[in-house]
């Protein structure tokens, strides 16, 4: 059967994800009203950083400890991204971008620390070939890039350069591009609540040898002035915990990319924050700035289209050690939702997907040239949906002697962490050879349940494999 070779891409945006990210950034842009505040009453970034902290970590800790807490990443390897995240994200970020305003202008820090989409894509790119910007995307984030420029010099297109002030806001933009790096493979393996109290956490321990120097916390002003208690509670709650917390979900939903360009909107949100609360006047230059912002945004998120289609083909023996690695980072997947019990003892074994392979079952999907995703395509009848258990097949003979008509399996789906769209990319081809697939997944892969049901599947009853295991079977068939 001649096999289709290229299928275009197709995306699903989701609103909500959308909405949340903006209102990350919206409110962090709230947040110089607050910290201000307890800058005159005689904190420093350093102390409200760590209060902050603090405060976020004392409630996911206790979220945890009473869900059920997971202390250890599953590798020292592991342990150290975490450690990584935390010093980009949050301790060296905060210090550098704090520290810059003590040595150059606030539109400098500002206007150096949001260009830091910029820098993220390129070094996202860099590593993940298949998030590379397209042309039209990387015109839509200069684009948001000159905006954010046009917004913070509002008219005034002098800089007085600092060195050392804009080195330590350069640092922050290069921080917050690692960070944005790092969640990457942290959301390929774990879940979004483990990956915010890790970073709060070492965030914090990051922050030990600087109060080695400079102890204390001034914690007395608290007690003094009620007030900056409850500025302190929203930075803390809402500002960290929060929008952490959502920063992070909307990374795993999006990804590292496009949820950073969100970054461009941090002055813009500033700006109207500035207006309602300090009645600082909006400029015609704000509202250009805010037009090209808008303009970048929506182009920076165009994926590819059909000059730069998503590409599925037969694998041969030489894709085997990338799909070895797609199969861990598929059971990686499992493991960060829950699902504990599904690919375990180095299943699937290297032998099974050498045999798919050879028998010609085996396909990658690639974007640019580099495997993101393979799955196993093979023509029924599989031994194991011989006897279903509790239902039936939606195509099964029935008692006015209908035949049981032909069908296809999907197995073995795993896809990279920077990889979006790959099960409706996977299904769409599939359905293009054959109006009838069934596939079977672990009961605890509720997201592969939800996924299947979404798409159509139906669920038939319980198959058992050739070593006795249970396994939740679906079906979907065009012809009935």
């Amino acid at each position: 059967m001649k096999i289709r070779p290229m299928i275009s891409k197709q995306r699903h945006p989701c609103l909500l994800y959308h909405v949340v990210a903006f209102l990350v950034v919206a409110i962090w842009g709230s947040t110089f009203v607050f910290t201000k505040l307890l800058l005159l009453s005689g904190f420093t970034p350093a102390q409200i950083f760590t209060l902050r902290f603090l405060i976020a970590y004392a409630m996911l800790l206790a979220f945890c400890l009473w869900r059920g807490i997971r202390w250890f990443s599953d590798t020292w390897k592991d342990e150290l991204l975490m450690l990584g995240l935390g010093v980009s994200g949050g301790s060296l970020y905060f210090l550098a971008a704090n520290g810059a305003m003590n040595y150059t202008t606030t539109t400098n820090t500002s206007l150096i620390v949001c260009l830091c989409p910029l820098f993220a894509s390129a070094l996202i790119g860099f590593f993940y070939k298949s998030q590379r910007l397209n042309r039209t995307q990387l015109i839509g984030t200069l684009m948001a890039a000159a905006g954010v420029v046009v917004v913070v010099m509002n008219g005034h297109f002098v800089l007085h350069l600092s060195p050392i002030g804009d080195t330590l806001a350069f640092i922050a933009c290069l921080c917050w591009a690692v960070y944005s790096l790092l969640m990457i493979p942290a959301n390929a393996k774990y879940d979004t609540v483990f990956i915010t109290r890790k970073v709060f956490f070492y965030g914090l321990l990051s922050m030990i040898p600087y109060y080695i120097y400079y102890p204390g916390l001034n914690v007395h002003l608290l007690f003094e002035h009620t007030s900056l208690l409850w500025n302190l509670l929203f930075l803390g709650c809402v500002a960290s915990t929060l929008c952490f917390l959502a920063w992070n979900w909307t990374m795993k939903k999006l990804g590292a990319v496009v949820v950073t360009n969100y970054v461009y909107f941090n002055p813009v949100t500033t700006i109207l924050f500035a207006w309602l609360l300090l009645s600082e006047p909006i400029t015609l230059f704000f509202l250009i700035g805010t037009v090209l912002i808008l303009v970048g945004m929506y182009l920076s998120d165009k994926h590819k289209h059909s000059n730069t289609m998503r590409k599925i083909r037969r694998a041969t023996e030489k894709d085997l050690p990338r799909i070895l690695e797609l199969i861990d980072f598929g059971r990686q997947k499992m493991r960060a939702m829950g699902n504990m019990d599904q690919w375990t003892h180095g299943n699937p074994r290297r032998e099974v997907l050498l045999q798919d392979i050879e028998k010609g079952n085996s396909y990658v999907v690639e974007d640019d040239g580099e495997a993101v995703a393979t799955f196993a395509f093979v023509e029924g009848p599989d031994v194991t949906y011989q006897h279903i258990y509790e239902g039936q097949w939606l195509d099964e003979p029935t008692v006015d002697g209908n035949v049981q008509t032909n069908y296809w399996v999907v197995h073995r789906m795993a896809s990279a962490p920077e990889a979006h769209g790959i099960f409706k990319t996977v299904l769409d081809y599939c359905f293009s050879r054959t109006p009838n697939i069934r596939i079977d997944t672990h009961r605890q892969n509720t997201h592969m349940r939800r996924a299947l049901e979404k798409y159509g599947f139906h669920y038939c009853g319980i198959i058992y494999l050739l070593d006795g295991a249970e396994r939740l079977a679906y079906q979907r068939c065009l012809t009935r």
